[in-house]
């Protein structure tokens, strides 16, 4: 869902962003369900070490779940976008096509460091955390400056901004999950 959001950010593409706000509500069902499980499930007779691996599930749930979130946030920017006939520079295009790849890594290694146990790619969200997060800086500031240079609209200077802070905070739930 999350590469789905940007892809129906960066192409404007209305079909994509009817998916993701459907699955959206779906990953909100599976969050309050799994974690009504997962409440029951403590409530059990497991021991200490079960107990440890519940409770950094419910932890995981909800940053899986905030990545849904910021996937919806996004898809949201692409909607005002459309509407107000807006569309990013080039050189924004540029940086955030940079900035999203990374994200996009960071959540998808993430996932499979869950999934599998892989301590490497685990390490890879890490790193890739700390790419996006100098990105993010980066990108910000020198957005600001094309702003301040009038190169930039205004109103597509806010949804700039507010994509590369959702890019951000998805990559801060992925480094969540992979720990």
């Amino acid at each position: 869902n999350f590469k789905l959001s940007i892809d129906a950010l960066m192409n404007k593409d209305e079909e994509k962003i009817a998916k993701v706000l459907k699955r959206e509500k779906n990953i909100d069902k599976l969050q309050k369900v799994i974690t009504e499980y997962m409440v029951k499930l403590c409530s059990t007779n497991i021991n200490e070490n079960e107990k440890k691996t519940v409770t950094s599930l419910f932890h995981t749930v909800n940053d899986i779940e905030r990545i849904g979130d910021h996937s919806e946030n996004i898809v949201e920017i692409a909607q005002f976008m459309i509407q107000e006939k807006v569309k990013f520079s080039e050189t924004g295009r540029g940086e955030l096509s940079k900035i999203c790849s990374a994200s996009i890594e960071c959540v998808k290694n993430s996932i499979d460091a869950l999934e599998n146990g892989d301590v490497d790619k685990a390490e890879k969200v890490v790193s890739g955390e700390a790419a996006v997060d100098y990105m993010e800086k980066d990108f910000r500031a020198k957005h600001i400056e094309r702003l301040a240079k009038l190169e930039c609209d205004t109103t597509t200077g806010v949804a700039f901004l507010d994509t590369l802070t959702n890019l951000e905070r998805a990559s801060d739930h992925a480094l969540n999950v992979a720990q």
